[in-house]
């Protein structure tokens, strides 16, 4: 009964001092006050319990819109970030406080600190929630997101390409918006950055994936017709293995997608599987694997490419592959070299 009694005192207390922040954040001009408070509910995670009965967030929100100040727009976005990551409850609760329209909104502003703290909260809000996309597409995020994603400080243009990551799943609709929105061209400028951080290219590639596999008939075409796969091939030639990993998918993605509608260079076809050979020195999986994915579907299409696996220089490193004590790495490559060999196109 003492230790029930005890943590029921700790609880209202707690409300106690959420009730007091309340109060701070509907007095805008204390803001030295109100950014104490704002490191207070990033840190003590509140319960959902808690922050209903204060009212914390809706005042926290009301600030976000009034405020001018963007040291404190910046703790508020981290406050709501916090808070947003806590639990899908959460989430869900900071979702509904109305921060959305106000968060979009920061993303227009100069502060670019600011702007990537907003993106890192929007990301948590409409994390798995395609209506929070919904909303964050047409409060106007698709325009400012596009540009911060060329900004060229990695750290910005990683917030930015989470949220457009989100928004390009599950819907041809945002996607139409996000093709509105220049996505495309931007995504060109950031692949063609001299020296790009790779995580931003991973994040971009990503992006790319989505609005193929999400994207309907018209929007493919669009993608297709934008011409990527130089780009792409240019991912294979950077030295990180999770960056060439990331562009030989999205490379399987763009030809599964084109195929079926246009003609597609079978030199730079041959391109791509003679830089896909060259790795099979890694003896890792997903080369062997992504080698044979790209054979089937040419196949599929009556485009005869085994021959250029059959004579790279490679191919004598496929067959001792075979024999690998790796039974997943033995049975893909002696799929290959089955296919390598065959006579069927």
């Amino acid at each position: 009964m003492g230790i029930k009694n005890s943590t029921q005192r700790k609880k209202t207390l707690r409300v106690n001092y959420l009730q007091q922040i309340a109060k701070v954040f509907s007095q805008t001009e204390k803001q030295q006050h109100d950014g104490a408070a704002c490191s207070f509910c990033s840190s003590c995670h509140p319960s959902i319990d808690e922050l209903s009965e204060s009212l914390t967030l809706s005042k926290m929100v009301r600030c976000l819109r009034d405020t001018k100040c963007s040291q404190l727009r910046l703790q508020l976005s981290s406050a709501l970030f916090a808070i947003s990551a806590l639990s899908e409850q959460h989430r869900v609760l900071v979702a509904q406080s109305g921060a959305l329209p106000c968060l979009v909104r920061i993303l227009y502003c100069d502060d670019l600190k600011t702007c990537e703290m907003a993106a890192w909260a929007l990301a948590a809000i409409i994390k798995n929630s395609p209506r929070e996309r919904d909303l964050v597409a047409a409060y106007g995020a698709t325009l400012p997101l596009a540009t911060l994603m060329c900004n060229p400080r990695p750290e910005i243009q990683r917030a930015a390409l989470e949220v457009l990551q989100q928004l390009s799943l599950g819907s041809s609709s945002r996607i139409g918006l996000l093709l509105k929105n220049n996505i495309l061209p931007n995504i060109r400028l950031v692949l063609f950055q001299p020296r790009s951080d790779p995580d931003v290219l991973i994040r971009t590639f990503i992006l790319l994936c989505y609005i193929i596999q999400e994207g309907n008939r018209s929007q493919k075409l669009e993608v297709i017709n934008a011409d990527f796969l130089p780009a792409l091939i240019d991912g294979l030639c950077r030295s990180e293995a999770h960056v060439k990993r990331v562009a030989a998918d999205t490379i399987f993605e763009l030809l599964s997608a084109a195929l079926p509608f246009v003609p597609c260079s079978t030199k730079r076809i041959a391109h791509v599987l003679i830089l896909l050979c060259d790795h099979l020195a890694t003896e890792e999986l997903w080369v062997l694997q992504i080698i044979y994915d790209v054979l089937v579907l040419l196949e599929k299409y009556a485009i005869d490419m085994k021959y250029v696996v059959r004579y790279c220089d490679g191919f004598k490193k496929l067959e001792e592959m075979q024999r690998s004590a790796n039974k997943e790495i033995s049975i893909v490559a002696i799929e290959i070299v089955e296919l390598c060999n065959s006579n069927l196109i």
